[in-house]
C-alpha cells in the first residue's frame, strides 16, 4: 500500500538563521575633533598650494617687470650711446655735385652752403663759417709761385679723400701771400679740386692754430664721395678690318640711370684725346626725331634691353674708306650694334635688342640683334 505523501523535508536546511558573533563591534562614530583636525589640514595645504602659486605668479609678474624695466634701461643707453657717438647730430648736408662725382659734407648748423655755376657751366660750392670759406671745384691751382719751387706749406688736413694745404708764396716786397691747395680723390685719382679761405688778415703769414684747425677737421672727417663708373666701346685702328674689336673707355657720372647715360655718352662719341688716338664712333644719329625730339627710347625688362632709336640710324665706315657697298656696310652696321650691345651689358643685362625708328630689327642682315622680334 502506498504511503501518502509528506511535505519533502530532506536536504532543507530548517535551523533557525544563526546570529552575528557577538565579537564583531559596532562602526565608530568619528569625533568631531577629528574632523575639525581634518578640516584644518586640509585649508592649510590648500592655502599652501595657492599661496605658492600666488608668489609663483607675483615673482614671474616681478620678473616681467624687472625685465621690462631693464630692457627700457638698455634701450634709453643704446640711444645715449647712438647720441654720444654720432658727432654730427643737428648737423645739415651740403652736396657739391657737377654731374661727374658727388660729394657730400655734413656742416654745422650756423654754416652756409653755397651752390654757384659759372658761364662755362663749371660748378662750384662754398661752405661757409664765421672764420673760414672752404669751396669745391674744378679750380685752377696755382701752388708755389716762386723761381726756386720751394715754398713754405701748411698741411691742413689729409686723407684717402682729400688733401689740403696752404701754400706759402712770397712778394717782391717780402710779404707773403697764402695759395689755398687741395685735391679730392677717389681710388688715388684726382676728381677734382679744394681751396680754402679764412677770414682773418694775419693767416696770410701764419699758420693756422689747433683750435683753428679743430673747426674744419670733422666737417673734412664727414665727407663721402660717390661715383658711378660705365664702359663704354668705340672702333680704333685695330679694329678697322676687325669689326669685333673695340676700344673700351670708362666714363663718370652721379646720374642714377647709368644705362641711358651709358648710351649718351656713345652717341656722343670720342673726346677730342681719344679721337687724337685713332677711335672713331661706330654710329652717328641724323634727322628728325620720332619721339618729341628725344634720340631713343629705352626700356629694361629683367635682363634684356631694348633700345629704339627715334632717328635715323647711321653706321660709320672706316676712315678713308671709299664709299659704301653692300658687304661693307652690312659689317659697320654689325659693329655699331655690337658697341651698342657691349655698353649696355652691364649688371645682370645679358641681352640687347636695337630697333630703327620705324621699329625694324637693327643690323639683322649682319648676323646681329638676334634677340631681336619685329
Amino acid at each position: 500500500m502506498d504511503q501518502p505523501n509528506t511535505p519533502l523535508k530532506e536536504g532543507l536546511n530548517t535551523q533557525a538563521p544563526e546570529q552575528a558573533p557577538e565579537s564583531l563591534e559596532k562602526p565608530r562614530k568619528i569625533k568631531p575633533v577629528y574632523v575639525v583636525i581634518v578640516i584644518v589640514i586640509l585649508l592649510l595645504i590648500c592655502g599652501g598650494v595657492t599661496g605658492g602659486i600666488y608668489l609663483f605668479l607675483r615673482q614671474a609678474q616681478d620678473k616681467g617687470e624687472e625685465t621690462e624695466d631693464q630692457e627700457e634701461e638698455e634701450d634709453e643707453e643704446q640711444e645715449t650711446e647712438e647720441k654720444e657717438s654720432d658727432p654730427y647730430e643737428g648737423w645739415e648736408t651740403c652736396v657739391y655735385d657737377d654731374g661727374i662725382v658727388e660729394i657730400s659734407f655734413k656742416i654745422p648748423q650756423d654754416w652756409e652752403c653755397i651752390h654757384s655755376e659759372g658761364e662755362t657751366g663749371l660748378v662750384s660750392t662754398t661752405l661757409r663759417s664765421e672764420n673760414i670759406e672752404f669751396y669745391i671745384g674744378f679750380l685752377f691751382q696755382a701752388g708755389c709761385q716762386d723761381e726756386s719751387g720751394q715754398c713754405d706749406k701748411e698741411t691742413l688736413y689729409e686723407s684717402d679723400e682729400v688733401k689740403l694745404y696752404r701754400i706759402f708764396n712770397v712778394n717782391p716786397d717780402g710779404s707773403k701771400y697764402v695759395i689755398p691747395y687741395g685735391y679730392f680723390y677717389v681710388d688715388g685719382e684726382v676728381i677734382g679740386t679744394a681751396g680754402i679761405n679764412f677770414v682773418s688778415p694775419d693767416l696770410q703769414d701764419r699758420t693756422l692754430t689747433e683750435a683753428e684747425k679743430s673747426e674744419l677737421k670733422p666737417v673734412l672727417d664727414s665727407i663721402e664721395i660717390s661715383q658711378s663708373t660705365v664702359s663704354i666701346y668705340f672702333a680704333n685702328p685695330a679694329s678697322y678690318e676687325d669689326f669685333t674689336t673695340f676700344a673700351e673707355v670708362e666714363r663718370f657720372t652721379t646720374q642714377t640711370d647709368l644705362y641711358s647715360f651709358a648710351l649718351d655718352q656713345l652717341i656722343a662719341g670720342p673726346t677730342d684725346v681719344e679721337e687724337a688716338s685713332g677711335y672713331i664712333a661706330t654710329f652717328e644719329l641724323s634727322g628728325s626725331s620720332t619721339c618729341d625730339g628725344e634720340d631713343y627710347t629705352l626700356e629694361k625688362d629683367g635682363n634684356t634691353i631694348t633700345v629704339e632709336f627715334c632717328k635715323d640710324i647711321v653706321a660709320t665706315f672706316n676712315p678713308g674708306g671709299e664709299g659704301a657697298w653692300a658687304g661693307i656696310t652690312l659689317s659697320a652696321e654689325g659693329r655699331a650694334y655690337e658697341a651698342i650691345a657691349k655698353s649696355l651689358k652691364f649688371d645682370d643685362v645679358e641681352k640687347v635688342v636695337v630697333k630703327d625708328k620705324y621699329g625694324a630689327c637693327f643690323a639683322v642682315s649682319a648676323g646681329t640683334n638676334k634677340d631681336c622680334v619685329e
